[in-house]
């Protein structure tokens, strides 16, 4: 990124993780046909806000991460593989060492609220977390924090991004309950944070980790939608 990109991305951030959703609730409360949307819509309008955002202020960013995945193929390939087998090398680690320490941590909160609207929202669901949510996340967690820290160190890039992406899906839950404990699932995203980053760190490219990120939510949707119905 450059320094005007970097700018940008850095403005977007706390409008994403806070702005936006208030001023939606603020219209909400206004506007009765924003009041009448079911969650997936909400949240299609407000990844859809972010979306504009990236194709105006950082298209050119994103047309050169796609014009050097197109210049190196094999390496952006082997960066989403080598990334969704980070992921899934630590999920592992993971799971056995909750295992070990006797915790069941289950679904986050956030596949659950999504568990909860498949059945009548899927459609909505896939548009979002498949083509939407990679999209505006990856420029803001992967572009702006980790390379943004990444040329002064490395492993500090790692640390943060992955913490303040695993933070990024949990604190809501937080902020409505009041419940500081479910923090604790924070944890169950640091190994595909991780993972992303070691896919755009490898790449160079910012659409290797928006495709692996497209890739994972398929398969987490498949697989929820699979436990939803029973299958």
């Amino acid at each position: 990124m450059t320094r005007g990109e970097m700018i940008a991305a850095a403005i977007y951030l706390p409008l994403h993780v806070l702005g936006v959703p208030i001023a939606l609730n603020w219209l909400a409360g206004l506007v009765p046909a924003i009041a009448q949307m079911s969650n997936a819509e909400l949240n299609i309008l407000y990844y859809s806000v972010g979306l504009v955002y990236m194709l105006l202020l950082l298209r050119r960013f994103l047309r050169r991460s796609f014009d050097a995945a197109l210049d190196a193929k094999g390496r952006f390939v082997l960066s989403i593989v080598g990334g969704y087998a980070a992921d899934l090398a630590l999920s592992f680690i993971l799971s056995s060492l909750l295992l070990i320490f006797g915790l069941d941590l289950g679904n986050s909160p956030n596949n659950v609220a999504i568990t909860s609207e498949l059945s009548t929202d899927y459609g909505r669901i896939a548009v979002l977390s498949i083509a939407l949510a990679p999209i505006v996340e990856e420029p803001l967690f992967r572009g702006l924090i980790f390379g943004g820290i990444r040329p002064k160190s490395r492993v500090l890039a790692y640390i943060v991004s992955a913490a303040l992406f695993s933070l990024y899906h949990v604190w809501q839950y937080v902020a409505l309950t009041g419940d500081f404990t479910l923090l604790i699932y924070c944890l169950l995203y640091v190994p595909v944070s991780v993972g992303l980053a070691w896919a755009y760190d490898r790449s160079g490219s910012i659409w290797s980790p928006m495709v692996m990120h497209a890739i994972i939510n398929a398969v987490s949707l498949s697989v929820l939608q699979s436990g939803a119905l029973g299958v």
